[in-house]
């Protein structure tokens, strides 16, 4: 916007002018940079929940899946994309409405994040603002600082490519200390799902086996009943200002590691591993202008990754893929299976559409009940079996995209 006035005032009679309007800009700009709440301002409001970013920027536009998931079946968190720059982590439950795990703030993102920093500001302006990093990790280039209410990461060398911000709460000892007294009378594991002060970010488990995480307060608890040990409270580094008698609570392990820490390096270890196989097992279009990766997983099923050439940026991420054929080199029809939340009674639907990678748009052509099946594409018009049916849809593709006839 400085640009903008600044163009705007070569017009002018001469410098003085263009200064007066330059400082009057700059005036205004600050004291609506001062009056605005930031995003981070308004979610910690809502407890920094899924429920409160949706009020506040509608439905994200793309939902990712943690390459995490690929090796154990099920991830914890899920991401979900805002096209404006954000990158969201979510955990995968729905106790405390789908709690934010981080918020990731990428180098397209325009406007304040928080203590007047934004994309535009350096590494070097962090660390004169918050001083040496509580973290660092120089393979990656990332530090990382410990402020009250939030941990921040910051990626980059001199520029920040992103930043990385976790929402924590401190750690309740004097509400966990209760917790264990009254499971200590009564030997009820149940207190530890029903009468707690807190609320968990996740909770996990099977047959008698439950994991209760508490990460963004620092602590988890693991409960496997019929063991000798039935409960484990796992409580990571920062409880030192508390005076705790471990002997009285047996129950109580300390790791020394800061699992904020290590959470944000689990997560760019996903985007190491998406990076990597689609360097190694990414398939390119005809032509070689998009790169697209195959994955599958038990939990989430067949889908597909879409890339630039190189593989370093990300395009889309389309899921329940049945089918897919490229039409030409920057357009991907595909089906995808739509299935209900109650498969008894839902219907289960089959969608056609196409994917412009150029664009990054997306054009729903049809659906069906009876599974679909591609037979030709290249001339003009898309051609299919859907159970008994035969259908030809016509559709063109021009400077403004997918348009169908």
């Amino acid at each position: 916007m400085l640009i903008v006035v600044l163009m705007s005032c070569t017009a002018c009679s001469g410098r003085e002018h263009s200064g007066l309007q330059q400082e009057t800009y700059r005036k205004d700009h600050h004291q609506m940079q001062q009056q605005e709440e930031t995003l981070i301002e308004q979610l910690a409001k809502g407890d920094f929940t899924r429920k409160s970013l949706i009020h506040l920027l509608g439905e994200s536009d793309d939902f990712l899946i943690r390459a995490s998931e690929l090796q154990l079946g099920a991830s914890k968190q899920h991401d979900e994309v805002y096209l404006i720059g954000l990158l969201v982590s979510y955990s995968n439950d729905s106790v405390d409405d789908n709690r934010i795990v981080s918020i990731t703030f990428q180098n397209h993102y325009q406007g304040i994040i928080m203590d007047n920093i934004d994309m535009s500001t350096t590494i070097k302006q962090l660390e004169d603002r918050y001083g040496p990093p509580d973290f660092h990790d120089e393979t990656r280039h990332l530090i990382g600082y410990h402020l009250k209410g939030y941990y921040i990461f910051a990626r980059g060398i001199q520029a920040l490519d992103s930043l990385t911000i976790y929402p924590v709460t401190d750690f309740d000892w004097y509400g966990m200390k209760s917790v264990l007294d009254k499971y200590h009378e009564t030997e009820d594991v149940n207190i530890f799902f029903d009468d707690v002060p807190w609320a968990y970010d996740y909770m996990s488990g099977e047959s008698s086996y439950s994991h209760l995480s508490c990460l963004s307060q620092g602590f988890t608890i693991d409960i496997n009943e019929g063991k000798k040990e039935t409960v484990k409270v796992t409580l990571y580094k920062g409880i030192e200002a508390y005076d705790i008698d471990l002997t009285a609570y047996p129950e109580i392990q300390v790791m020394e590691k800061d699992p904020i820490f290590s959470q944000e390096i689990c997560r760019l270890v996903d985007e190491e591993v998406y990076q990597h196989r689609v360097k190694y097992e990414g398939h390119y279009s005809p032509y070689g202008k998009v790169k697209l990766l195959e994955l599958f997983s038990l939990h989430s099923g067949n889908f597909i990754r879409l890339y630039s050439p190189d593989g370093k940026v990300f395009y889309k991420e389309l899921h329940d893929i049945c089918a897919y054929e490229w039409i030409g080199d920057e357009y991907l029809l595909y089906v995808r299976e739509e299935v209900p939340q109650d498969e008894m009674t839902g219907i289960r639907r089959y969608i056609m559409g196409i994917y412009d990678c150029h664009r990054q748009e997306n054009t729903n052509i049809d659906m069906k009940e009876q599974p679909i099946e591609l037979i030709s594409w290249d001339d003009g018009y898309i051609k299919y079996t859907s159970g008994d049916d035969i259908g030809a849809i016509k559709y063109n593709l021009n400077e403004e995209g997918v348009s169908l006839e």
